[in-house]
């Protein structure tokens, strides 16, 4: 539920919050405290529930800016999404679903080894949500590590714990 500490757990894992007690370790390593871009560095992506782009730079900045190439794959990926036609507008003219979809391609070029998604597929349509559970299913058949936190059914196709009242 709302309220429960999902979203403080995932920025203690990933670095943008340090704990009150405990620690938080990765291979056998303490990484308590460490920033994000050495998180990053070790293969751990975080994502957040709400898009973090860059509101002042285009779709196609957005893209570059990231380390993505605007090739087969991603051009395809902003078809499917129906971003295409907005790869030169700015991302601050984009609606909420919009740039929720633009974070998924990045999400969807990720190749580190634990990807930490907070609310995926909020603000999604079910055509996205469709894509991004295929990508789910294919992280867990490349035996990477996906942790998420999901308000939808997503069937018994993940481990699950489940945070209640």
């Amino acid at each position: 539920p709302n309220g429960a500490g999902k979203t403080t757990l995932f920025n203690v894992i990933a670095g943008v919050l340090e704990p009150t007690y405990g620690s938080v370790y990765l291979d056998n390593e303490d990484i308590t405290g460490l920033p994000p871009h050495q998180l990053f560095q070790r293969g751990l992506l975080r994502t957040f529930q709400i898009a973090h782009e860059f509101e002042n730079l285009t779709v196609r900045e957005n893209l570059l800016i990231q380390g993505l190439k605007i090739d087969s794959l991603n051009l395809g990926l902003l078809g499917k999404f129906n971003l295409k036609r907005h790869i030169d507008n700015s991302v601050g003219t984009l609606s909420f679903g919009q740039q929720k979809k633009l974070s998924l391609i990045r999400i969807l070029n990720a190749k580190e080894r634990i990807i930490i998604l907070d609310e995926p597929f909020v603000g999604l349509d079910e055509e996205s949500k469709n894509i991004l559970r295929e990508f789910m299913d294919s992280i867990k058949k490349e035996n990477r590590t996906l942790i998420f936190t999901s308000h939808i059914d997503l069937e018994d196709n993940y481990r699950e714990i489940k945070i209640d009242d």
